[in-house]
């Protein structure tokens, strides 16, 4: 059973030092997972920059959206290889783990929920360095789906 987070790619040691090779990166493993236009897509994700409440601290960026077109909610997860030093951070640390978040206009308080139990997941210190020791995107699928297996049962 697939996690309601819906973890679509996973790239583990994604070399990037700056928000515009995120984008790419993301834009670059999405596309061909959800049949999007690789362009369109990094446009989308270049107007997410703006958003200030990305970085939530302890290396971790969190960007989310809404797009018209898009078919349902999707969960694009980047380790980088070298943590970057990102605008906002409210700890001033370094970014090494990224996550996308994307869902279709029309989930309005669905996608909410969605952002507030990623952002609860990634919070948590013990798995955080979990994610930073995976070496595979099964891995990182599998502690993902474990994590929404506890919340579930919270």
């Amino acid at each position: 059973m697939p996690n309601t987070l819906n973890i679509k790619t996973a790239n583990i040691d994604i070399h990037a030092n700056g928000y515009k090779q995120i984008f790419t990166a993301f834009s670059r493993a999405l596309s061909p997972a959800v049949f999007y236009d690789y362009r369109t897509l990094t446009e989308n994700l270049s107007g997410l920059q703006a958003n200030e409440t990305a970085a939530i601290g302890g290396g971790v960026m969190i960007f989310h959206g809404w797009l018209d077109d898009w078919a349902e909610h999707t969960t694009s997860f980047i380790q980088l290889r070298k943590p970057f030093e990102a605008l906002n951070t409210p700890d001033r640390a370094p970014v090494d783990l990224i996550l996308l978040l994307l869902s279709p206009r029309s989930d309005g308080p669905a996608h909410l929920s969605r952002l507030s139990s990623l952002t609860r997941a990634m919070r948590n210190v013990e798995f955080c360095d979990m994610l930073r020791g995976a070496t595979s995107k099964e891995a990182v699928e599998a502690l993902f789906d474990r994590a929404d297996r506890r919340r579930k049962a919270a």
